[in-house]
C-alpha cells in the first residue's frame, strides 16, 4: 500500500521527500484500522427459507470448498486465500494477489 501513496500528495512544501519522511508516514499508518473480511460463499435464499432456519441446517454456497477464498479490505476484493489453522484460530493464507483497486 505503500509505494501506491505519492508522497507529492502529503507533503506540499515542494520538497523532495526522504526516509524520515517515509518513516514517519509509516508510523502514521501502523495506527489505522482496516476492515478485513474473506467471504466464504454465497447464495440465494427465498424470505421463507431464511425465516426457517434453525440451527444444524445447511446452506449450499455457489462454490466449491476447494476454491480459493475472496479477502477484501474495505470492500474491495485484494486476494485469493486458502482456510486454514493457526495456533488453533481460524487464519487465511494468501494465495494470489487480485488487485483491489488500482487508483
Amino acid at each position: 500500500m505503500l509505494e501506491k501513496l505519492s508522497f507529492r500528495n502529503w507533503f506540499h512544501s515542494g520538497k523532495e521527500a526522504d526516509a524520515s519522511d517515509q518513516d514517519h508516514l509509516e508510523k502514521s499508518l501502523q495506527a489505522v484500522e482496516l476492515n478485513v473480511e474473506v467471504t466464504l460463499g454465497k447464495t440465494e435464499l427465498s424470505l421463507e427459507n431464511f425465516l426457517q432456519l434453525e440451527l444444524g441446517d445447511i446452506v449450499p454456497l455457489q462454490k466449491r470448498t476447494s476454491d480459493p477464498l475472496i479477502l477484501s479490505i474495505e470492500k474491495q476484493p485484494y486476494y485469493l486465500v486458502k482456510p486454514g489453522i493457526l495456533e488453533d484460530q481460524m487464519a487465511v493464507e494468501v494465495l494470489q494477489d487480485i488487485g483491489g483497486n488500482q487508483d
